[in-house]
């Protein structure tokens, strides 16, 4: 096989003009060259070496080009994918991307045991209604910034999802009940210290979480609508009880749960 190495054009010019240098200074003293040839000669090598330059020059600009357009279009091509995947406000991953990951995650193949939170942003009607639909969008991008970091420190391999308006799921490969739990006692407490105010109907007066867990052991038991069933069961009951706590769902729940404040500790 025959490899062809284009040389760059300011290589080129280089080359050229040395050629040109000793070709003219060996022309010149050789004594019997007339006038005449002597300026055909020079021609000849400067239009040559014009020709060359010029070509070089085109091929370089050529493949510029053609990188610049893969560039633009890989990168278009990413964005599509981003938005496809990702929720627009949060940056988390959206709904409809849940089908595609649930399908990885929670099939008879997938990394069990597999552990879900199911968050909801306490009296966020309330709190949209009265605060406007603008600083609505920046609590929930604040939320979800402090659940990605939450989850950063504490399950970097977790996938968090804009489940709803103000709901979020976050699936954890590999999670037993209880980092389960207590990832979703560090998520709500992470929310908390943020400190936003609410002017809603809860004691806090602060923006608050409820979170419902779930454990999934068995690839068998109905995948990810079982699993998801089971958190949102679990985060009825934590609204139920009360809101700004953390309720595992029956079949996963631990002496550790659940986590509200000022609750007793566990025995």
């Amino acid at each position: 096989m025959t490899v062809i190495q284009r040389v760059r054009v300011h290589f080129a010019l280089a080359g050229i003009l040395a050629a040109l240098a000793v070709q003219f200074t060996a022309t010149a003293f050789m004594p019997t060259i007339a006038v005449d040839s002597y300026q055909s000669v020079v021609t000849f090598f400067l239009t040559a070496s014009a020709l060359l330059l010029m070509a070089s020059f085109l091929l370089e600009r050529g493949e510029r080009s053609s990188f610049l357009l893969r560039l633009r279009g890989d990168l278009l091509r990413a964005e599509i994918e981003d938005n496809a995947r990702l929720d627009h406000l949060t940056g988390l991953f959206n709904r409809r991307y849940l089908a595609v990951m649930g399908a990885m995650l929670a099939g008879r193949d997938g990394p069990y045991p597999i552990g879900a939170l199911l968050l909801d942003i306490d009296h966020f009607k309330h709190f949209n209604d009265t605060q406007g639909h603008l600083e609505g969008d920046r609590c929930i991008r604040l939320v979800s910034d402090a659940i990605r970091a939450a989850l950063r420190e504490g399950c970097p391999n977790a996938a968090a999802f804009r489940f709803g308006g103000e709901e979020f799921l976050v699936l954890l490969p590999g999670a037993t009940p209880v980092a389960t739990q207590t990832l979703g006692k560090g998520v709500r407490h992470a929310i908390k210290a943020l400190g936003l105010p609410h002017p809603g109907p809860g004691p806090a007066g602060i923006v608050t979480i409820s979170v419902g867990t779930a454990v999934a052991v068995d690839p068998n038991a109905g995948g990810l609508d079982a699993l998801l069933a089971a958190a949102d069961a679990a985060l009825y009951e934590a609204k139920r009880l009360g809101r700004n706590r953390v309720c595992g769902a029956p079949a996963t729940a631990t002496p550790h749960s659940p986590d509200v404040d000022g609750a007793a500790p566990a025995p």
